[in-house]
């Protein structure tokens, strides 16, 4: 399903409401499911926003262990972890809206 996803948080901190009204919004195709995760060493849930640009399916962002905080017919809200290019994981939550 095509979505919308802003981030809540910075690097485990949360946005004040300002910043996160100026922060990027990223577009894509939403999609949740069970993945192993090798790094962690095992299964989780994951949330993913997919590429809707091209036809080579590219991850764009990606929470794990997703947990759906509430959802209603317009939105929704999710949190997890987020790792960043060093390996560091921050608590995330993203507001999702559906296009």
């Amino acid at each position: 399903m095509q979505v919308i996803v802003n981030k809540i948080n910075s690097n485990g901190r949360p946005l004040f409401a300002k910043e996160a009204a100026r922060q990027q919004e990223y577009a894509g195709n939403f999609k949740v499911q069970e993945n192993r995760i090798n790094k962690l060493g095992r299964v989780c849930i994951t949330a993913a926003l997919i590429s809707a640009i091209d036809s080579n399916a590219s991850t764009i962002l990606e929470l794990h262990d997703a947990v759906l905080l509430w959802a209603d017919a317009r939105k929704m809200r999710m949190r997890g972890f987020e790792r960043d290019q060093d390996g560091t994981e921050y608590g995330q939550t993203w507001e999702i809206r559906f296009v």
